[in-house]
């Protein structure tokens, strides 16, 4: 365990997240479990839904964002561009929720704000100095790949203390929007602690496929993810995977979709010699990406990262469009050539047949995307967030 500077009082952190999609939750939540196991009692992390709490209408806002999402992605080429100019009509302000997040910062009266949203960068710096002082440092903890279309301007604060980007190609992004370059550090993604474990073996493996989830030991094993925000198309690839119900298997996570669920149960109903584990929101990602031959999510940057860390090979569903946000994940994976984008089911059945019937084309993805693993320290990436003068 680290210490904080000797004599120093209790370290209060307050992260700024929302709702939009899964990953700025699950980074917020890698975060707190970071450095609580760092720093012990030394330190109280707060993790707040900034935009859903702090407003009707802003919670309104992320709901429909999610909904759009479910429903049609392709229709977030609109709303991102929409939300964009808003922010060009008043910049560097917090108007809508003001005066929850003044009240919130003087009961909680933090020491460091960490934004993992790129909408509650811009004016909650300035009104969270403003209202604590000058020394509350604040800090932009970045989730994109990379910039481009997609990156959206309010993930930069020029006026922040620091700018933490997953890989260079964002940083760079960063510093062309007038981040100072010695604010700006490089570092990759906090995950949970768990993904730093040492990775289970065959024989682990083995129990977890059969004895939890009721799956055979040596089929090809495809998960399907989904995000925060219920956005799947599992029924859809399964109707396509049924032909191939001899050499391949499926892990359906649901997430809190409840209707999801049901909806693959009732397929499984009527498929029940389909090999099939269907799943609610799970705390054991880190054990199904690494029992899975491959995984079908939404370019979202966690589930990627996840997936890139622990070495599964990806494959983007981009069934009903790619939103703007995803472009920038989907460039990332596939100028390195280590993930493909679908855009019908059909496509999915198309990849899979090929790595099975050609075992060299898998093993070859695998290859490629362990060269691409991004090195993470979580202990430095808290540290360096959290302020040198703290440690």
């Amino acid at each position: 365990m680290m210490s904080l500077q000797a004599n120093s009082k209790l370290l209060k952190v307050l992260i700024a997240t929302s709702s939009t999609g899964n990953g700025h939750n699950a980074s917020a939540v890698a975060f707190k479990e970071w450095a609580e196991h760092l720093y012990g009692t030394e330190i109280e992390v707060k993790i707040e839904q900034l935009l859903e709490n702090s407003s009707p209408a802003l919670s309104d806002g992320v709901n429909f964002y999610n909904f759009i999402q479910r429903k049609a992605p392709w229709f977030h080429h609109v709303y991102y561009n929409l939300i964009e100019l808003q922010e060009l009509m008043s910049p560097n302000t917090v108007s809508l929720g003001r005066e929850y997040y003044i009240q919130l910062l003087k009961e909680f009266q933090p020491h460091v704000f960490i934004s993992v949203h790129d909408a509650l960068n811009k004016g909650y710096f300035e009104l969270g100095k403003k209202t604590i002082g000058a020394n509350l440092r604040c800090v932009t903890y970045c989730l994109e790949f990379q910039g481009g279309y997609g990156f959206s301007r309010n993930w930069v604060n020029t006026n922040g203390d620091m700018f933490f980007s997953p890989t260079k190609e964002t940083a760079q992004e960063a510093i062309s929007r007038g981040m100072n370059p010695d604010k700006v550090s490089v570092g990759g993604m906090i995950l949970r602690r768990c993904f730093y474990e040492p990775q289970i073996n065959q024989l682990e493996k083995t129990n977890f496929l059969v004895n939890d989830l009721g799956l055979q030991p040596h089929l090809f094993t495809l998960l399907l993810s989904t995000g925060g925000a219920g956005a799947q198309n599992h029924v859809h690839f399964l109707k396509n995977l049924l032909p191939m119900k001899d050499v391949l298997q499926v892990i359906a996570l649901c997430g809190n979709n409840i209707s999801a669920e049901k909806e693959v149960a009732a397929w499984h109903h009527e498929h029940p010699d389909f090999n099939l584990c269907i799943l609610p929101f799970s705390e054991q990602m880190h054990k199904l990406l690494q029992v899975s031959s491959a995984v079908v999510t939404r370019p979202g940057g966690i589930t990627s990262f996840e997936a890139l860390h622990l070495g599964c090979p990806i494959i983007f569903n981009g069934l009903g469009g790619i939103m703007p946000q995803e472009l920038l994940t989907v460039g990332y994976f596939e100028r390195r050539n280590v993930a493909f984008v679908i855009a019908h089911p059909k496509k999915l059945v198309t990849i899979l047949q090929k790595w099975i019937s050609q075992p060299k084309s898998y093993i070859k993805i695998c290859q490629q995307l362990l060269a691409e693993r991004i090195q993470v320290n979580p202990e430095c990436i808290v540290s360096q967030v959290i302020g040198k003068r703290f440690y």
